[in-house]
């Protein structure tokens, strides 16, 4: 499973026209919920640009039963998605996320980071990964 994401991750850097590698996007999206392949699936996904791979993310990045590496993986890929194809979450989505930050008050202070970043991404959506960097959760 690792080699092909791996493999994706490098099909879906390059461009090319001949593989519709968004045809895979359910077992990618199954593998990022695997915490062994979120690093692996999160940025292929990413690289999709489409509203469900963006839902995907910010939906793996908002649980707090992961481990916060692994929800870190999904949100900077969030980020570098929105960066890249722009913010593709519906209202209601975009809503429930404010609505989770603003119930973080009692969550640790990685969930709140990890929230608060992806309002950044959403709210910036043509700044560059590289710009939101120090904002990045570590």
């Amino acid at each position: 499973a690792a080699r092909a994401l791996g493999w994706l991750a490098e099909l879906s850097s390059r461009r090319q026209s001949i593989y519709d590698l968004r045809s895979l996007e359910d077992a990618v999206e199954t593998a990022l919920q695997m915490p062994e392949f979120t690093p692996l699936a999160a940025p292929v996904l990413a690289k999709f640009g489409s509203h469900r791979s963006q839902r995907a993310l910010v939906g793996l990045a908002s649980q707090e039963g992961y481990a916060v590496e692994t929800r870190q993986a999904a949100v900077n890929a969030f980020c570098a998605s929105v960066a890249r194809f722009g913010v593709q979450l519906t209202t209601e989505e975009i809503l429930r996320q404010y609505d989770q930050y603003n119930d973080s008050a009692d969550r640790d202070v990685a969930t709140q980071k990890i929230l608060a970043f992806t309002l950044d991404c959403i709210e910036s959506p043509t700044a560059s990964v590289n710009s939101l960097e120090a904002e990045r959760p570590k």
